[in-house]
């Protein structure tokens, strides 16, 4: 950036919380930057917000190794939907939503995102995992619940074996860490099912937060209540750690910090 002054780049979360760090710390000059494709895992809505105040445009995309770009947003989107979207459909790319029996929902209603496009992977070699993965008609199971809008941006809700079930209800672990987020001095989060005697599970966040936080379960309870969150999705475990354990593309490893809580 100091070199040849980029406009735009793109990468994980990870790595723009990285970025700005470091300009923080030492006072690297970022005002070049203007245009940010963030990508690969959950976006906080507050770090997208961090960046406004910087005046870098950041967005999302959505996508995976079997189908690579299926939505993607711009800096020309209005904030709201950068905040809360991962942007619109690619071009020759369509999305269905469907319920557990495979029913098309409704605009706006929360469901697996199905998705084929001309990138979409060819198969598996293996034939088993083709029939679980790929619907007739070239529908591919992306296993993300999400929601498509009546202005055609997609927003990801969960991944599918990410949802925690708390007493027998449904609870998204991306609105957890979204909202936890937001708390002063979280720098990082990720919310997992604990294993509970009689819930099955309860939510439990691994947190990265600065020095001298006040993080504690009564001061996250507080921040939920004031949000108007439903009691049974604030966290009742909190388990602070020093980073995230992560994969070499940047995103967290949630099978990782459930062996933590089993063990």
């Amino acid at each position: 950036i100091a070199k040849h002054r980029i406009t735009a780049t793109s990468g994980t979360p990870f790595h723009l919380t990285s970025l700005l760090d470091a300009a923080d710390a030492g006072g690297a000059d970022l005002s070049c930057l203007t245009d940010y494709l963030a990508g690969a895992t959950m976006i906080p809505p507050a770090l997208i917000e961090r960046c406004e105040k910087r005046g870098l445009a950041t967005y999302r995309c959505y996508g995976m190794s079997e189908h690579p770009t299926i939505s993607r947003g711009t800096k020309d989107d209005p904030l709201e939907k950068r905040l809360n979207t991962d942007g619109r459909l690619c071009p020759g790319v369509e999305v269905r939503i469907v319920d557990e029996d495979g029913r098309d929902v409704s605009v706006g209603d929360v469901g697996e995102i199905l998705s084929r496009g001309p990138d979409r992977f060819v198969g598996y070699t293996d034939a088993a995992l083709n029939a679980e993965a790929i619907e007739p008609g070239g529908w591919l199971r992306t296993g993300d619940i999400g929601r498509l809008d009546t202005d055609g941006f997609l927003a990801i809700v969960d991944r599918k074996k990410d949802v925690i079930i708390r007493g027998g209800e449904n609870i998204a672990s991306r609105e957890v860490e979204d909202l936890l987020s937001s708390l002063p001095g979280v720098r990082e989060a990720a919310v997992v099912g604990a294993p509970h005697p009689t819930l099955g599970e309860q939510v439990c966040a691994f947190v990265v937060v600065d020095e001298g936080a006040d993080v504690s379960l009564k001061a996250v309870s507080a921040h939920f209540a004031a949000a108007g969150i439903a009691r049974q999705k604030t966290p009742e475990r909190i388990e602070p750690v020093l980073e995230l354990p992560r994969n070499a593309a940047g995103k967290v490893l949630k099978p990782e910090l459930r062996s933590r809580l089993r063990g």
